[in-house]
């Protein structure tokens, strides 16, 4: 501090003083440090008494930001399994609980059904359920329909082909006899049946096991539902058939044909019916990534 300030300090509390001196009705917060505040610019110089009687402005402190980490997930097929059983949006007790082994799950497996959409029951094969389903879904990852150990009854009526100048093409009223089968399945509330997916995996991870798989149920879970969502609709109308030696007909276009199974299952449940499908699906797996 210079000299200078040094003396307009000690000039300033001597005049402090003499004015307390000669006029001891005035306090020093009215004299005194109205002129400090004055010639030093500043706040510090108030006394205790003073920060005793003001409320001190708080300081804007400046800090470094804090950066959340997002946190590595995993995609192996273990950790996986288990996001997806932690991932509960339904309380686990108002669920059905899963079987603790396959051998005699089917009433377990009927009591499922019978809260999810119990229309659905008169569908349902009534053996080995839990086994039937995962080898649908084991099949359907591939492309392909079994014509064995299907977890649905047949409840569909035949197929219909229609003649026109001597030759067969697909009866167009052909997709409604699925019209009440997708109107089962996609009755179901998606987000249910998601939570009774990820509480019930490790029972479909043993009936997959016994199949003699090495990757994990849900991998082939996602792989069946992409083959269905995959599928466009067949845009060349009344596509002709031929029919084999066998009771299965044919298209006789080899673009056509040469399609995977679930590919012309999709084509055969008609346009409504697999936009339909594919939007339940569609909504089914965001609940299971939600």
């Amino acid at each position: 501090m210079s000299v200078l300030v040094r003396g307009i300090i000690i000039s300033i509390i001597l005049l402090g003083i003499s004015v307390l001196l000669l006029f001891p009705d005035l306090t020093l917060n009215k004299v005194v440090t109205p002129i400090i505040d004055s010639v030093m610019g500043k706040t510090e110089g108030k006394d205790d008494g003073e920060q005793d009687r003001a409320a001190v402005k708080p300081q804007l402190i400046i800090r470094e930001p804090i950066i959340e980490l997002t946190p590595v997930i995993t995609t192996s097929k273990e950790t996986l399994d288990t996001q997806i059983q932690a991932k509960q949006t339904i309380k686990i007790d108002s669920l059905q609980s899963p079987p603790s082994n396959l051998s005699g799950s089917d009433i377990q497996v009927m009591a499922l059904v019978n809260d999810i959409n119990p229309k659905f029951k008169v569908w349902i094969a009534p053996k080995e359920q839990i086994r039937k389903w995962v080898a649908l879904i084991d099949r359907l990852a591939l492309g392909e329909m079994p014509t064995k150990y299907r977890p649905l009854t047949s409840k569909i009526t035949g197929f219909n082909v229609i003649t026109k100048d001597g030759r067969l093409y697909v009866n167009p009223e052909n997709h409604k006899r699925f019209n009440s089968l997708i109107d089962v399945i996609t009755t179901v509330r998606p987000d249910l049946l998601a939570s009774y997916y990820r509480y019930w995996l490790p029972i479909f991870d043993t009936a997959y096991d016994e199949l003699g798989n090495s990757s994990r149920f849900n991998k082939r879970l996602r792989l069946s539902i992409d083959s269905i969502l995959a599928v466009n609709p067949l845009e060349i109308g009344q596509a002709e058939l031929k029919k084999p030696t066998s009771i299965i007909y044919k298209y006789m276009n080899a673009d056509i044909e040469d399609n995977s199974d679930i590919t012309k299952w999709v084509w055969r449940i008609g346009p409504e019916n697999a936009k339909k499908l594919q939007n339940y699906l569609r909504e089914f797996i965001r609940q299971l990534d939600s």
